[in-house]
């Protein structure tokens, strides 16, 4: 009975008060985000994403073609599509959208020129036919790349950096080193190439035949036969 009696007495504190069940799921609800909203978010960034990539897919971006004064895009469409008429196979027709540098203008080079074509088939051959711009000094210095999204340039740039690693590695692999001592007594690594290996080979070849020489002479041919 002192119990129950104690009981009712917190119960009746203010303060103390036990929310009713009703008030208690609505908390939890305002507290638990609601799910199906979540993938209604993430179902619109993934076609976004898609999206870009396909738009993507129908650009270029062109490195190097000099930069005129102003902002006259008519100028660099007339300067692309004449490097595509005097260098490639064919000369492709451009999009309604056209030709527009990227970035602020700096002065110190000209900036990347986006590409706007008709099709991804007119990219692809753009792309499989830009080898041709290192074959002339004067468009040697002219890259055509795809029109990548951030997270498609952040991969392509880690795959680079991964061959130039393993180009590295090789060349070091094909090079010999031997020790040399300096002076103060310190031995210093040094690279040999297969030049030089192929002449100390060829010189340690003839210092063992002189040395065998000196040690039995040739003797002269005697007239009496040998008994």
């Amino acid at each position: 009975m002192c119990v129950s009696f104690i009981s009712k007495i917190i119960e009746r504190q203010p303060g103390n008060k036990q929310p009713d069940v009703q008030t208690r799921k609505t908390t939890e609800a305002d507290i638990v985000p609601d799910n199906t909203q979540v993938s209604t978010n993430v179902a619109l960034e993934v076609h976004r994403a898609l999206s870009d990539m396909s738009r993507r897919k129908r650009n270029v971006v062109v490195t190097g073609i000099p930069e005129q004064d102003g902002d006259d895009h008519n100028d660099d469409e007339m300067s692309f599509l004449k490097l595509c008429e005097e260098n490639f196979s064919f000369k492709p027709i451009l999009s309604r959208f056209g030709c527009r540098r990227l970035g602020q203008r700096t002065g110190a080079q000209p900036r990347k020129l986006l590409v706007h074509l008709t099709s991804e088939q007119v990219t692809k051959d753009l792309l499989k036919e830009s080898h041709k711009l290192r074959k002339s000094q004067q468009t040697c210095a002219v890259y055509i790349n795809p029109d990548l999204t951030p997270a498609e340039a952040a991969i392509a740039f880690q795959a680079r950096e991964r061959r130039r690693r393993s180009a590295a590695r090789e060349r070091e692999c094909q090079q010999p080193v031997t020790n040399s001592e300096t002076a103060d007594g310190n031995h210093v690594t040094q690279p040999r190439n297969h030049t030089d290996q192929s002449l100390d080979c060829t010189t340690q070849t003839t210092t063992d035949v002189r040395d065998s020489t000196s040690q039995n002479p040739p003797t002269a041919a005697s007239p009496f036969p040998s008994e």
